[in-house]
């Protein structure tokens, strides 16, 4: 059994920083081809939302295909996770699933609210969006194979 972070994958996502995890799976992009184009992504949830969800479980990399290993799932909030959500709460409910808001909820695009909807836990690093929303609060995930080197670094005092 595992646990892994899932990020939607484009140039600002945070999958990159988890680089290391990812090759011992405990990281994963949410459409694993970096060359899939948005519009597709856009398409295919459209499409589950009527009700065919084959084209979007097809995009969703091979972290899927091994759901039976993993015990809790994080997911990034952002709008392109609403269907996987929505499926795994359905078909695996024993995964525990977890949101993750990775900036301010000002900043982001979809409410709290359209989350809350789904059996999973909310979580943020900010304290103010955590009491003003009543989400639990955490650190910024971090993967510390991204880390090995700053011992080598010397910190200077200014």
């Amino acid at each position: 059994m595992k646990n892994i972070i899932v990020s939607y994958e484009n140039n600002n996502g945070i999958v990159p920083y988890f680089a290391a995890a990812q090759q011992r799976k405990l990281s994963a992009a949410l459409f694993s081809d970096k060359k899939l184009a948005h519009w597709r992504i856009t398409l295919a949830i459209k499409l589950y939302e009527k009700g065919i969800s084959w084209p979007y479980l097809s995009l969703l990399g091979d972290w899927f295909q091994e759901l039976r290993e993993i015990k809790g799932i994080v997911f990034t909030a952002n709008r392109e996770t609403k269907p996987v959500l929505d499926y795994l709460a359905r078909k695996w409910p024993e995964i525990s699933l977890h949101l993750y808001y990775l900036n301010n909820i000002e900043n982001e695009i979809t409410s709290v609210n359209e989350w809350q909807k789904y059996p999973c836990q909310i979580w943020t690093f900010d304290r103010k969006d955590s009491i003003q929303f009543g989400l639990r609060v955490i650190a910024q995930p971090i993967c510390k194979e991204n880390f090995k080197k700053m011992h080598a670094l010397k910190i200077r005092k200014i």
